[in-house]
């Protein structure tokens, strides 16, 4: 990530740019980025992780409605 003091001419930006480049601020500074898609594996491997972590806050929500009673 690259800090950017006048991007695009100006004194900010927000945005992507053609699928290519993305200027945000970021904790007060205005920074650009490449532009990517995040992937969402669908491998039997990750269902099985996701499906952990759902139980678990199944868990946590059916114990946090008990002790709400």
């Amino acid at each position: 990530m690259a800090k950017v003091t006048a991007p695009l001419m100006s004194f900010g930006a927000r945005g992507k740019i053609a699928n290519s480049l993305v200027f945000f601020p970021w904790k007060g500074i205005n920074a650009v980025r490449q532009y990517v898609i995040p992937t969402n594996p669908k491998t039997g491997r990750q269902i099985t992780q996701r499906g952990y972590f759902q139980d678990a806050v199944d868990h946590i929500h059916a114990a946090q409605s008990q002790a709400d009673d």
